[in-house]
């Protein structure tokens, strides 16, 4: 019952958080469920990724399913599945957006789940840097606040080509991002990034 409930609630090939599994289980002590936990390790009936981090497997042609580094990172620090808590920057963010084609060795994302100014860590040996978000991220403003954090993280809009351009005004347009939204947020970020704004032509795209 314990594995099976685990599994209907977070699904194959997520990452799942010791301390969901302690919420999932009031009732249990911590002790207990670890114990059950390692005897569904052992009877292969969940996966250990890392210290803290499980996975439901399945089997497929090439063998058995497993988890990434990325994933649990992403879960940790972009999204759970239901809410949005962060957001890409640095070359990442560049990157997604086609300004550059350089592929970052590491990862960046601002953060709600971080206090710190800026700090690396590690997850299954990948590194990440993480940095403090300017204001909280929500659902209804990680759209806005994706593109504000892009135009912090250029020194002129003349970074921007024009297949760049088209993926931001397809980004802004498949998320609804209103000029209103990101001109009173961008009273959060820096003169740069306002300056962008403005000589940019991402407010013509927003609705």
């Amino acid at each position: 019952m314990f594995i099976e409930k685990l599994k209907e609630k977070f699904g194959i090939n997520k990452p799942i958080f010791l301390e969901e599994i302690i919420n999932e289980f009031p009732q249990y002590s911590r002790v207990y469920i670890f114990k059950l936990l390692h005897n569904a390790e052992n009877e292969n009936r969940i996966k250990k990724f890392s210290r803290g981090v499980y996975y439901f497997s399945e089997n497929r042609w090439f063998g058995e399913t497993t988890i990434s580094a990325e994933s649990v990172a992403i879960k940790k620090y972009i999204e759970d599945g239901n809410n949005r808590f962060g957001v890409l920057s640095g070359l990442t963010s560049l990157n997604y957006f086609s300004i550059t084609n350089q592929v970052p060795h590491t990862q960046e994302f601002v953060t709600n789940k971080e206090s710190t100014r800026k700090r690396t860590v590690n997850i299954c040996g990948m590194r990440y840097i993480i940095r403090k978000s300017r204001t909280t991220i929500t659902n209804e403003n990680y759209a806005a606040y994706t593109i504000l954090q892009l135009l912090s993280n250029i020194s002129e809009v003349r970074e921007i080509n024009d297949f760049a351009r088209s993926e931001i005004a397809k980004f802004i347009q498949m998320n609804k991002v209103s000029k209103k939204q990101l001109i009173e947020m961008s009273k959060n970020f820096p003169n740069n990034t306002i300056r962008n704004l403005i000589n940019s032509e991402v407010l013509d795209y927003a609705i």
